[in-house]
């Protein structure tokens, strides 16, 4: 702050010399006068004084015999002076002034921190029913209220803060990601595990729920594994009524993945030529503007664009974008494949299959691949076998329980 006030009201970079410099310095001091940066040189003292104060130091130059040059002018009113005579500068400096004060009354970014369960297009949506949007002028927006309202708005947050610095808007919010009312709802869903694919049981330890399944089991997909639903019988083996309970298990089943992976033997592949061009262009309020490039077009090239809006300082964004577009020249060439590359490109995609595989839980028991040559590609196909978690919840069919039928002989009675 006190940078930008000394450049607004001007300074003066000046050089004191003479017999009592000491003595002028502390003069000043007494005297209010402000100075800064102070450097001393052999015989020589420079350092910095505003221009109103260095008027006033006539008198104190002339009490000490000391000598003061002016070695450089700095600030506004430097600026103002020295392109007084430009007067389309000048009004081209006051209008940019002023369209940067014009663009600091509005909203151009918005950023959300902290969410997961909510999407940032659904809070964004809700932002823009509040009139809260980029455009949006900053005096309209009172930063508590909308705390409030988001907080209202979404029951499973339980914290927000919004806050506005420049042009930047930021929501930070805190999410209660499982609430007491989630699993009261989930618990009371009477639910079966059922088999999501077939397999071979392993192991089978049941919580909760009435198992249908035992080790050693050959299960099809859409088999019941664990039944949601209880029997209550009488004393003489008949049902009395159902208990209905979400099924709980662990459930180790062996499976089998088929693979089969094709590689042609002949490919094009794309040849960089090492040349490239970039190109730039303007967005605003969507609308696209690209600057002139000279030079002709690539006839084959690969496209990579870069969009970062422009801003002033850390939180001054303005409402441009300047996009970057590198455009790199490159030529097809054809490549004959051996069979020994195939190979190697198709166990790589092998082991990037499988470490997808066992970052779901899946351990890899056995592999059988073999590497076959058909007319145009190589293939490499087989089996996969592995144990993993099996099963998945379907809602448990409701039965009605069995009316008891009324004794004959005593109705006759």
């Amino acid at each position: 702050m006190k940078r930008i006030l000394r450049y607004l009201s001007g300074y003066v970079r000046v050089e004191l010399t003479g017999y009592a410099t000491e003595r002028f310095l502390n003069l000043c001091t007494n005297h209010n006068i402000y100075i800064w940066d102070m450097e001393h040189r052999e015989d020589a003292y420079e350092f910095s004084m505003s221009i109103s104060d260095f008027f006033s130091i006539r008198p104190l130059v002339k009490k000490t015999k000391t000598r003061v040059r002016i070695q450089k002018k700095m600030g506004f009113p430097v600026f103002l002076f020295r392109y007084r005579k430009r007067k389309l500068f000048l009004a081209g400096f006051f209008l940019g002034v002023g369209i940067i004060y014009l663009f600091s009354c509005y909203i151009w970014n918005v950023e959300i921190c902290g969410n997961s369960v909510l999407s940032e297009e659904t809070l964004f949506r809700y932002l823009e029913t509040e009139k809260v949007y980029v455009g949006s002028k900053k005096k309209d927006i009172n930063c508590e209220e909308l705390e409030a309202e988001i907080r209202q708005h979404f029951p499973n947050v339980i914290w927000t803060s919004v806050r506005l610095e420049g042009t930047k808007l930021t929501v930070d919010i805190k999410e209660n990601l499982v609430t007491a009312e989630e699993n009261k709802k989930t618990e009371e869903i009477p639910q079966d595990i059922v088999a999501d694919k077939t397999g071979v049981i392993q192991s089978i330890i049941t919580r909760s729920g009435v198992p249908q399944v035992k080790a050693g089991d050959k299960v099809k997909k859409g088999k019941i594994l664990v039944l949601g639903r209880i029997e209550i019988r009488d004393d003489i083996g008949e049902v009395k009524e159902y208990k209905y309970c979400k099924a709980d298990a662990d459930i180790i089943a062996k499976t089998t993945y088929s693979y089969e992976y094709r590689v042609p033997k002949q490919t094009e592949q794309k040849v960089f030529t090492g040349k490239e061009k970039k190109r730039y262009a303007l967005w605003y309020n969507k609308k696209y503007l690209e600057l002139p490039s000279f030079g002709k077009d690539y006839p084959l090239y690969e496209k990579e664009t870069e969009k970062k809006q422009l801003k002033i300082m850390k939180n001054f964004y303005l409402p441009f974008y300047l996009q970057k577009n590198t455009y790199r020249e490159y030529e097809k060439k054809t490549h004959e494949v051996s069979k020994k590359e195939a190979k190697q490109i198709a166990l790589a995609n092998l082991e990037v299959f499988l470490s997808k595989l066992e970052e779901k839980g899946v351990q890899i028991i056995e592999k059988n691949v073999i590497m076959d040559t058909e007319k145009n590609e190589y293939v490499l196909k087989g089996t996969i076998t592995a144990n993993e978690k099996f099963g998945i919840y379907q809602d448990t069919k409701q039965l009605e329980v069995p009316k008891e039928e009324g004794n004959i002989e005593n109705e006759s009675e």
